[in-house]
């Protein structure tokens, strides 16, 4: 079981990393912004919705879903929207006044809405269950761990544990090391992130047309 808890929890934390991703960008707009604790009510949603995901591949629940391409259609659609969405709006997001804002703690309630946003957010992607089961389908080949219930369990909270690790990381380096660069440093990368999602929407609108 702890090996299974290990290498979920690996797989989560470099699963996290690349930062062309809806969580990602707004994970890091609330770094940039001070709002760490706010921060992490979304990574943590998002990490609970993920490693749901995880557990439902490890099952085997893709096969379900491979009879069902309206949904998994339907749910790429709304991911390319979303993206697009969040892309135009990081882009052209206000410039900040200065690189280095005071940290700014939330309350239960704010915290719940940005850990709903954080499942919201994850939940609609269905093409993570997919992405979940060609990584444990590469994973099982090396014959780690038993595929049992409770192997998916230990799996699946490990990938959580990883997830929301990472962006605890981005958001500790982001406080400790935000002071060091200008405004226009963060302002470029908004634009970088909002520039990679609409890249990412029109990506996935192309596979859509294409199939």
């Amino acid at each position: 079981m702890f090996v299974a808890l290990l290498i979920g929890l690996i797989s989560g934390f470099v699963g996290a990393v690349p930062v062309a991703g809806p969580i990602s960008a707004i994970v890091f707009k609330q770094g940039i912004r001070g709002r760490y604790s706010k921060g992490r009510w979304v990574a943590l949603g998002a990490a609970f919705a993920e490693s749901g995901y995880a557990f439902l591949a490890f099952i085997g629940f893709n096969h379900v879903l491979a009879n069902q391409k309206h949904l998994l259609n339907f749910s790429n659609a709304l991911a390319a929207l979303i993206l697009g969405v969040l892309g135009v709006y990081f882009f052209r997001s206000k410039k900040l006044r200065t690189p280095a804002v005071t940290s700014v703690e939330v309350g239960l309630t704010q915290g719940s809405k940005a850990f709903l946003t954080g499942v919201s957010v994850t939940a609609i992607n269905v093409s993570l269950l997919v992405t979940w089961t060609t990584a444990i389908t590469a994973l099982s080949s090396f014959e780690l761990f038993e595929s049992t219930l409770m192997t998916a369990t230990f799996f699946s909270l490990g990938v959580g544990v990883g997830i929301f690790a990472w962006f605890a990381l981005l958001l500790m380096l982001l406080g400790k090391y935000k002071g060091h660069f200008s405004a226009r440093v963060f302002d470029l990368g908004l634009k970088g992130v909002g520039t990679a999602l609409v890249s990412l929407s029109l990506a996935i609108v192309w596979k859509l047309i294409a199939n």
